[in-house]
């Protein structure tokens, strides 16, 4: 019976691993953030004592990556580095892969922040940084974007360019400053693939009322409008053009989460589409009010755009904590878009609550074959079973992209593998997949004929209840997800520790 016992035990612990291993082939999660070594524990430049806020040290959020297009192996993922509770971080660290994502060189130099070596030209202090997203040229050259905030009343839009793959960071260029009743919020920058030293920068700018000064930075609610502003570079980032507005959805009315994806050259000469959030505060001419995810185009790289086109409402119910109902920020309905490389297909995704009557979120995707005129009704990417409680079957911050070969996948958090909680001691265990499909379909009912194949990224569940609380439980508004030929690489933060409340990892899928 011993023997027996011991058997059972040592086949029961071997079952165990196996199912606690990325499945389908995905490589086992790679730490590129200290777990550990928090770069900015010596930094006293920006007074983080006289600081309002609970500051997280270690802590690493919203990581974005990029892929160099002239060696796929060279990676670069930027994010906030020391989240602090009230908005921003102590500054963007970046970090470069030249191994296909197996070892990281961290960067602290990106000059985003007094912590980061840098500041603004007029020699202003920048005391926290927020917002960071990574893109390559197809000559080589990457950007870094990145929101700085030099006062809780004022925030400048920066971006840095790197010609030796992500190791330094040039002096940034300021594409806007802002202070008292605007603010910039959520930017994000494109490469043009098709054009060598196009880039495209895009975001939102709140304006608030001359009597109402803005608030601190991320806490865009109550902007009399939010209107979409541009800027772009034709010289690889050595000069960038005056930023402009380029969509104005009126008084009272607000956008968020501007993303720019342009097609391939061989479809509509490589237009511009710009994906967002709208949301309208009244009832107008459309007959629109609430959230919803539109986009508008551009078929003269930024010059001139078209009126907005509605991909679809946005029935968003917040992400809750199951057992306390407290917050988790997750960046709401903001989408994220991507564009077959092969024939401009486009999709988007965002937190979309209708396929379960309003209970919880899932991950809606969107899909496009027209060049973004027309949009198909969404339908539901995440595989998250459907037979769990709807406090656990919550799905959240996705991500999606398109590989070489026309390949579709869409990445997301969720609490399948949670259980129930009985006190808020116990970790609320959480999870990254990724769901793939190799043949997508407009005529499919869930745009995929092959079918959804669903691979677990994080190794083990991690305890959400341990991340930083700015908000909301918070791992970031956007995770990164990329591709380097046919092969899918990501970057998501997980929460370890109250010492290590949050890490970036990387991971690949074949």
């Amino acid at each position: 019976m011993k023997n027996r016992n011991t058997i059972f035990v040592a086949i029961l612990a071997a079952l165990v691993c196996f199912l606690l291993l990325p499945q389908a082939g995905a490589s086992p999660p790679v730490a590129v953030s200290s777990t550990t070594v928090d770069p900015f524990a010596s930094c006293t430049t920006d007074f983080p004592d006289l600081q309002p806020g609970t500051l997280y040290p270690n802590s690493e959020v919203e990581p974005s990556i990029a892929v160099n297009p002239l060696n796929e192996r060279n990676l670069i993922a930027a994010w906030q580095q020391d989240r602090w509770s009230n908005a921003g971080s102590r500054g963007i660290v970046s970090a470069a892969s030249f191994d296909g994502g197996a070892t990281w060189t961290t960067v602290t130099g990106t000059k985003t922040s007094a912590c980061t070596g840098g500041a603004l030209p007029n020699g202003e202090t920048i005391f926290r940084a927020t917002n960071s997203w990574v893109a390559f040229g197809p000559h080589g050259t990457a950007y870094l974007l990145s929101l700085a905030i030099p006062f809780f009343n004022e925030t400048a839009l920066l971006v840095s360019t790197s010609t030796d793959g992500g190791l330094t960071w040039s002096d940034p260029a300021v594409l806007e400053q802002e202070a008292n009743n605007a603010m910039n919020d959520k930017p994000t920058i494109t490469a043009d693939p098709n054009h060598l030293g196009i880039a495209y920068a895009v975001w939102t700018r709140n304006e608030f009322p001359v009597e109402q000064a803005a608030p601190m930075a991320e806490q865009h609610t109550g902007a009399s409008r939010g209107p979409g502003w541009f800027s772009r570079t034709l010289d690889g980032g050595r000069s960038w053009e005056p930023a402009r507005e380029i969509f104005d959805p009126g008084e009272q009315n607000g956008t968020l989460g501007h993303q720019i994806v342009v097609l391939p050259a061989n479809r509509l000469g490589g237009e511009l589409v710009d994906v967002f959030e709208f949301e309208y505060g009244h009832n107008n001419s459309h007959g629109l009010r609430g959230i919803h995810v539109g986009a508008i185009r551009s078929n003269d790289r930024g010059v001139t755009w078209s009126g907005r086109t509605l991909i679809a409402d946005a029935l968003f119910t917040p992400i809750l904590d199951p057992l306390t109902g407290g917050r988790i920020r997750t960046g709401a309905t903001i989408p994220d878009v991507a564009v077959d490389p092969r024939n401009g297909t486009l999709y988007a995704v965002w937190l979309d609550a209708r396929f379960s009557g309003g209970e919880h979120d899932d991950i809606a995707l969107s899909m496009s074959t027209d060049g973004g005129v027309t949009w198909m009704p969404p339908t539901k990417a995440n595989q998250t079973p459907a037979d769990l409680d709807p406090a656990n079957a919550q799905a959240f911050t996705p991500s999606v992209h398109v590989a070489a070969d026309g390949t579709l996948a869409v990445s997301y958090y969720d609490f399948r593998n949670n259980g129930i909680d009985t006190d808020p001691s116990q970790p609320l265990e959480t999870d990254r997949f990724i769901a793939v499909c190799s043949e997508p379909s407009a005529s499919a009912p869930d745009r995929c004929a092959s079918g959804w194949i669903e691979t677990r990224l994080t190794l083990t569940s991690f305890n959400l209840r341990v991340a930083p609380n700015s908000e909301g439980l918070f791992l970031g508004g956007y995770q990164g997800l990329a591709s380097a030929g046919n092969q899918f690489v990501s970057v998501f933060t997980q929460a370890n520790s109250a010492s290590d409340p949050a890490t970036v990892y990387f991971s690949a899928l074949p």
